[in-house]
């Protein structure tokens, strides 16, 4: 038997699995911490803040309600980042309003490029510690985002999943 097959045997043993998943915990922890670490050093970070990535094309009919449900959510410390894909219809001029009004929203513009394209320059622009990304042409529940992160602070979790509930137009 050699040596490899031997120390592989070894920490396969069902008794050292607590020491394994200890291991790989502490793993986690580094990657997370050499990330945050990385994110604090780059301009603009901002501890706590949600930034909210709103990729845009053709949604001047529900786009205001989108923007709406962000603006009222109990959660206050937001960035919402609007990226404007080339929109043709109307839609710019209805988030550039939103914007006037209230200095959370950014708009972006871009060249059209599809929906990731706009999704990566809403990232590239966020400065939050957590980042979300909605649809245009849906909106949230007030309490949706400060219930995702208090469930992300308490379980350690790198990522939350929101449940969704189909309305009739």
């Amino acid at each position: 038997m050699s040596t490899r097959t031997a120390v592989v045997d070894f920490l396969g043993q069902p008794a050292l699995l607590p020491v394994r998943e200890r291991a790989r915990a502490m793993h986690k922890l580094g990657v997370g911490l050499r990330s945050r670490i990385r994110m604090r050093l780059e301009k603009g970070y901002v501890p706590g803040m949600l930034s909210i990535v709103v990729p845009m094309y053709g949604v001047e009919r529900y786009i205001a309600e989108c923007l709406e449900s962000l603006l009222i959510q109990d959660y206050a410390n937001i960035q919402i980042v609007v990226v404007d894909d080339g929109s043709p219809d109307g839609s710019y001029n209805v988030a550039r309003r939103y914007a006037h009004r209230d200095p959370r929203v950014n708009i972006v513009r871009q060249a059209n490029g599809g929906l990731s394209a706009a999704r990566n320059t809403g990232v590239r622009h966020a400065r939050g510690e957590f980042i979300a990304f909605l649809d245009s042409d849906d909106f949230v529940d007030r309490h949706t985002y400060r219930e995702a992160i208090e469930a992300l602070r308490e379980s350690g979790s790198d990522f939350a999943v929101s449940p969704y509930r189909r309305e009739k137009n």
